[in-house]
């Protein structure tokens, strides 16, 4: 049995505790889902290109990212999240696709200058998706950007916007390698490479497209790319959303998960608490 403290404080108090308890109810872990039909390079596994990532994304926030899939419903039910990286072949059900971006869920789609047929694959996801949000459907050109023999970054100056992926990255810096342009939806750098990192809300949910992969082991130091990159942290932000909006199947509305049977069960008896109180201080009146 535990005491409450009388007064209004007391009340602040246990409301405070109780939403405490809610939330501190939710799991805040992603779950990623990444398309079978992707190039093998690009896969989010312990080894390749996505490595340090992938073990940063296990390591903090206790993420999970599942092997390779097909998509169906039944297959992003669970996800938070999902990869599309460099396909080698179409989506087989792309209903399927949309209506789980639409529910909550974060798409996220990666186009390689070394996989031009790739460009055609994602921009059929694309057009099947339409305008979102901004009114602007998004659209990878065939056209690259840049020298395609060097590594970009963007720079704490570049990046800008509210979007939660770049919103903890002041006096850092991203990689992007040889990037194409993209357009539609907003962007999420103000600067030229702004055309190869772009975003748009389909409901609740939504899509990142990558004009190309970022050099996506992040932090490295070597004469090529440079020290102090953060692309595991904006990797890190992105997957975060699945607390805040974005969120498949396995998350209530808002994207947190239920809370236990048991927490709920301490809040009502919280709030009955409350009303009882209440409604004696009415009665004393």
């Amino acid at each position: 049995m535990f005491l409450i403290p009388g007064g209004r404080g007391g009340k602040r108090s246990l409301l405070a505790a109780l939403g405490g308890l809610l939330f501190a109810s939710s799991a805040p872990a992603a779950v990623v889902g990444q398309f079978v039909g992707n190039n093998p390079s690009n896969i989010w596994a312990s080894s390749g290109n996505f490595s340090s990532i992938y073990a940063a994304a296990l390591a903090t926030g206790g993420h999970t990212i599942e092997s390779p899939e097909n998509i169906t419903s039944s297959n992003l039910a669970n996800n938070t999240h999902f990869i599309i990286s460099n396909p080698l072949t179409g989506v087989p059900d792309l209903n399927a696709l949309i209506n789980w971006v639409k529910a909550g869920g974060i798409l996220m789609m990666f186009v390689d200058h070394e996989s031009p047929s790739s460009i055609g694959i994602i921009n059929n996801i694309l057009n099947a998706f339409g305008a979102g949000l901004s009114g602007s459907p998004l659209q990878v050109s065939t056209s690259q950007l840049l020298d395609p023999s060097m590594t970009y970054r963007l720079t704490a100056s570049a990046l800008a916007g509210s979007d939660p992926a770049v919103g903890s990255l002041a006096g850092a810096a991203v990689s992007m390698f040889n990037p194409f342009g993209v357009s539609g939806g907003n962007a999420l750098a103000i600067n030229l490479l702004g055309n190869a990192l772009r975003v748009d809300h389909f409901q609740l949910g939504k899509v990142y497209v990558f004009g190309d992969n970022f050099a996506s082991n992040a932090n490295l130091s070597n004469w090529f790319m440079g020290s102090g990159m953060t692309n595991q942290q904006f990797f890190l932000n992105l997957l975060a959303q699945s607390l805040s909006g974005g969120g498949g199947g396995g998350s209530g509305a808002g994207g947190f998960d239920a809370p236990e049977p048991a927490s709920l069960g301490l809040v009502a008896l919280g709030l009955g608490w409350v009303a009882w109180s209440i409604r004696r201080r009415r009665d004393r009146a």
